[in-house]
């Protein structure tokens, strides 16, 4: 993250956040889809971030207006309270939500701290609500008792929403499924899905998987090539995982798992010189496995 960063501009950041943050708003409501790992896009429309964005800075106006009216003016208590909310939501936020581009645009834990101050202005202004309404019914109880129902039917809701996220975390093909389904194009969540399959012996489930870890991705990753070259080598293409295995050491020549891997294969072709290469390069690294290989 930082301000010298070269692949994002502080522009290309500040116009993608205001959907970010409509997003982050609505799962405070209804925690629908929540992603482990988003890879948010940056937005390049200016007919989706300008109306967006306008929503944005309309509601920090509105929060300092109302600020200034409630504690300045003294004219509402209510309006500085709601002002206070408004401008806090925006205060919090501001470090990870503005112009200081940081390499992933979207992260949930950064609305932890936010969404208390959400969910208590819902709680006040239900509240406010409630109270204005029991004063003017002539049948208070009755609707005390519709009131509570309701209340009941949203926390049971949210609370089996919860039970229902905390079972993806018992397995990790869940939990890398449900980031692909809020982010199809994710490259990261593809490879870790992948990578899943691939640990539990799974190696023709995880060759697509790491494909499309590849092919989403808009430049070449060497952790991404590896994953697919050790599928590919798995099944048979010898060629093309070495390509790729290559392509990765070129561009992290101390990547030392793909030195290995290299060496293994080169091993399993009797290439006895590339092989001990290889391997001896990882084993520089630090590459235990690989030092076994190498005394082979």
């Amino acid at each position: 993250m930082g301000m010298g960063m070269k692949n994002l501009t502080s522009w290309e950041y500040l116009r993608t956040q205001p959907e970010v943050i409509w997003h982050y708003l609505s799962l405070v409501v209804w925690p629908k889809q929540l992603g482990f790992d988003y890879l948010w896009r940056i937005q390049d429309n200016p007919l989706v971030y300008l109306p967006v964005g306008s929503t944005i800075l309309g509601l920090v106006i509105a929060g300092g207006y109302l600020y200034w009216r409630g504690a300045v003016r003294n004219q509402s208590f209510a309006s500085g309270l709601a002002g206070w909310l408004l401008l806090t939501f925006f205060f919090i936020l501001a470090p990870t939500s503005t112009i200081i581009p940081i390499v992933d645009m979207a992260v949930e834990h950064r609305m932890y701290l936010p969404t208390a101050v959400v969910v208590t202005g819902i709680a006040l202004a239900a509240r406010s609500v409630a109270g204005k309404l029991l004063r003017t019914s002539e049948r208070p109880a009755i609707l005390r008792a519709g009131f509570a129902c309701f209340v009941i039917a949203i926390l049971g809701m949210l609370g089996w929403r919860t039970h229902l996220r905390n079972l993806d975390y018992r397995d990790g093909l869940i939990l890398w499924q449900t980031a692909i389904d809020a982010s199809p194009r994710n490259p990261r969540a593809w490879y870790q899905l992948g990578l899943e399959h691939f640990n539990r012996g799974r190696r023709k489930d995880a060759l697509p998987m790491m494909v499309k870890a590849v092919g989403f991705s808009s430049t070449s990753f060497p952790i991404f090539d590896a994953g697919l070259a050790a599928c590919l080598n798995d099944v048979g293409r010898v060629d093309d995982a070495l390509t790729l295995y290559q392509r990765a050491l070129a561009k992290k020549p101390n990547y030392k798992e793909a030195h290995n891997d290299l060496g293994a294969i080169y091993l399993k072709r009797s290439q006895v010189e590339l092989a001990k290469a290889s391997f001896q390069a990882a084993a520089d690294l630090g590459d235990a496995s690989a030092a076994y290989n190498l005394g082979l």
